[in-house]
Parts: structure tokens; sequence; C-alpha cells
């Protein structure tokens, strides 16, 4: 019989497993695990039987895992469509960053905000992959994502409103 602390050092283990395995990377796993932690010990009560606490924490743990991927899709999905809806009309969605016109839209920004916008909406990364890859704080790529989309907007609405 295992005493509460090697039990749970045996659960945090497990769960830093599952959390790794689901999401990939140490970092986003560990943030799982935190957020697991809370869950578990906010529902503690509803375990019905103890001995498959492991067990129990896993499914909590995959599950939180499964919905943040979703959750991030959602969102890449969401910021891939404010982009398509705010750019010409002639550019293909299908080959947003394919296209010429997607180079020429994206013209007016320079260079660093460029690279950053095709990190995000072409690779995928997310904003601290792209913080990482440029070495930058995440805060600062954040900020030009934003001010990129906001000048993209208006530069966009002159273009409409000239035609």
């Amino acid at each position: 019989m295992m005493n509460q602390s090697e039990l749970l050092d045996r659960l945090y283990s497990q769960m830093v497993a599952v959390a790794y395995r689901t999401m990939g990377n140490k970092s986003d796993a560990l943030d799982i695990v935190q957020e697991s932690w809370l869950k578990i010990i906010q529902k503690y009560e509803t375990l019905q039987d103890p001995d498959k606490l492991l067990f129990w924490a896993s499914t909590i743990v995959k599950r939180t895992a499964v919905n943040e991927i979703r959750k991030r899709e959602s969102r890449r999905k969401t910021e891939g469509r404010w982009v398509r809806l705010h750019m010409p009309l002639n550019v293909e969605p299908d080959n947003l960053l394919r296209e010429l016109e997607w180079q020429e839209w994206i013209s007016p920004l320079d260079e660093e905000t460029k690279r950053m916008f095709k990190y995000k909406y072409d690779l995928g990364l997310k904003d601290l992959e792209i913080a990482e890859r440029l070495g930058l704080p995440m805060g600062t790529v954040k900020a030009r994502l934003h001010r990129g989309k906001r000048h993209l907007k208006k530069h966009t609405n002159l273009y409409h409103s000239r035609t």
C-alpha cells in the first residue's frame, strides 16, 4: 500500500505523462496538469471509488487537454475567418497565403509583421511559438499582430471606398 506522498507523486507523474502525450510539449502539458489539479480538487467528493483515483485523474487530464486543443483550433479558425472577411474578394480562401493577391494585400505591413502573419495564419503557430522563433516578447508579437490586422482593415476599407 502506498502512502499519501507516494500516491500524489505517482498521480502527478501520470498526469504529466498523459498531458505531454496529448499536447506534445512540456509547457502546454504543465498548464494542462495545473488546470486538471484544480478540477480534481473541486470534484474530489464525486469520486465514488478512491481506488480508481489514477484512472479518474487521467481521464480529467485527457479531457482537459482535448478541450484545450479544440479551443485552439476554434480560435485559429476564427482568426482565419477574420482575415478572409477583411481581404479583397478575389483571393481564394483555400490558397490564402499562396496567392499573389495575399502578398499584395499585406504589402502595407513592415517585413517583421508580414513574417508574423505568415507564421500565424500559414503555419498555424501560436503567439508564444512566434515569439520564441523571432526572439521577441509574446506581448510584442500580440501587439504587432493586432496593429497589423487593424492597419489592414483600415487599408482594405480605403481600397473598397475608392472602387
